[in-house]
């Protein structure tokens, strides 16, 4: 449950740095930029613990993306950590239902 803190800060770190350097349309550009972090972050991970870089983890970075664009916008728009909090407490139950369908 790390990632929520996690996007709070990283996300309004992003901003602030990218405020600094003046950038312009900067909610869009701290939203795309967090994502490509933490995506970057799963692919270090993955390295880190010598994992199988595999179809599996393309499509695990894929669906972090996507699901990371969603929801840095949803929080860029309304500061409201809360719905970052909702969202992922459903992707996560979402992921078991499917994942223990499959087994």
């Amino acid at each position: 449950m790390m990632e929520i803190p996690q996007r709070l800060m990283m996300q309004s770190f992003v901003y602030g740095m990218l405020k600094i350097l003046g950038v312009s349309w900067l909610d869009l550009y701290t939203v795309i930029v967090t994502g490509f972090i933490w995506c970057l972050c799963i692919v270090i991970q993955t390295i880190l613990f010598k994992e199988k870089f595999d179809d599996d983890m393309i499509y695990d970075i894929l669906a972090s993306m996507v699901f990371s664009l969603g929801i840095g916008y949803v929080y860029q728009k309304t500061g409201l950590i809360i719905i970052s909090m909702i969202a992922h407490f459903c992707e996560r139950v979402l992921s078991c239902v499917i994942f223990s369908k499959k087994a």
